[in-house]
């Protein structure tokens, strides 16, 4: 997991439709593609259910 930095933010910004105004706005974290499938595996084990 990591925070988008400024320019990747406004590069999100730009490509979908997201509010540009209410309150502060802070970068958003983001996850890997190898991030994903591992937390994937993670929430559909026996255990985590």
């Amino acid at each position: 997991m990591f925070q988008l930095n400024e320019k990747e933010f406004r590069n999100l910004r730009s490509q979908f439709v997201i509010s540009n105004s209410g309150g502060n706005r802070y970068a958003p974290y983001a996850f890997t593609e190898q991030g994903v499938a591992i937390l994937s595996s993670i929430l559909h084990s026996k255990r985590a259910i």
